[in-house]
């Protein structure tokens, strides 16, 4: 099959590209930077233009959407929308019928604050509060009301906490993994958390990305809207103990909790089922793998 891979230089796109390449696709790699030469497509979600040369040069079999504003502030409420209702305006009006699947990423914040225990299924109201859980509400949404109105082959993946090689130093993994180092070095006495009784779900981002894959593979599937992450929720004293383990550490190290107040439970720990029965998907990759990956790139 022929992709066009919005996206594509950014922390999912990559490894999306990686499993779509090694599987022989025919892959035109699509991102803002990249020049317009070969298989790379230069392309702004922005200009209307722009996407329809990009669909044109391509005339691609599936489209996925992995661009966006990962941003918990308003500028993500002024990009994640827009992005993709400019994308899907734009395959509504050229007509091309050789599009057989799109993909749209959602995330787990839309679900927002979750009252019950457990795993969080795809039928589990969108309560997101925060900038960026409400852009891909409203992101996810228009997609879903652009299926429904227009037949378009869309699917969402709500995706839980990617992790892994390349992800952006700002995030909690690679913090802690420095942290230890520090103490390690003598430059800090400990580590610093908002609080140890946060939970979320973890998942490589490999597997996520077979996963987007399996999907964007299928030409008719049985749902729209599937959830994506390990089905494991850690906790981050779990979390803490795995990194210290995977820096080599032997002796406690103290913790110091920035917070005295629990945080609201969010979704926590990714109900997969709907993806593991329709698509035989299993998460391969364990979270003291993943951590150590990201360790050892840390530590090149």
């Amino acid at each position: 099959m022929k992709y066009l891979l919005i996206g594509s230089n950014g922390f999912i796109g990559k490894s999306v590209a990686r499993v779509l390449g090694e599987a022989k696709n025919d892959l035109y790699l699509a991102d803002r930077g990249n020049t317009d030469e070969g298989k790379n497509v230069s392309i702004d979600l922005f200009d209307k233009k722009s996407i329809e040369n990009a669909i044109a040069k391509v005339n691609p079999d599936v489209i996925i959407n992995l661009a966006g504003n990962v941003e918990n502030s308003e500028k993500a409420l002024e990009i994640n929308p827009v992005f993709t209702r400019n994308l899907l305006d734009v395959i509504l009006d050229t007509k091309n019928d050789n599009i057989k699947k799109i993909i749209i990423t959602g995330s787990a914040g839309e679900y927002g604050e979750v009252k019950k225990e457990g795993s969080v299924d795809e039928n589990q109201p969108l309560l997101g509060q925060s900038f960026y859980a409400r852009s891909k509400i409203e992101e996810t949404s228009l997609a879903m009301d652009y299926k429904k109105k227009h037949g378009l082959p869309i699917n969402i993946v709500r995706i839980f906490n990617p992790i892994g090689v390349g992800m952006h130093p700002r995030f909690l993994i690679p913090s802690l993994i420095r942290q230890v180092k520090e103490i390690s070095d003598g430059q800090v006495s400990l580590i610093s958390i908002n609080r140890l009784d946060s939970k979320r779900d973890y998942a490589n981002v490999r597997d996520i990305a077979r996963a987007i894959v399996l999907i964007s593979e299928k030409e008719k599937t049985n749902k729209t809207v599937y959830n994506l992450g390990s089905g494991k929720a850690t906790s981050n004293k779990e979390l803490i103990d795995i990194v210290i383990k995977a820096c080599g550490i032997k002796k406690k190290l103290s913790i110091k909790e920035l917070s005295d107040n629990p945080e609201p439970k969010v979704a926590d720990m990714a109900n997969i089922t709907r993806i593991q029965d329709e698509f035989g998907w299993e998460p391969e990759i364990s979270l003291e793998n993943t951590i150590l990956e990201i360790k050892n790139e840390r530590d090149k």
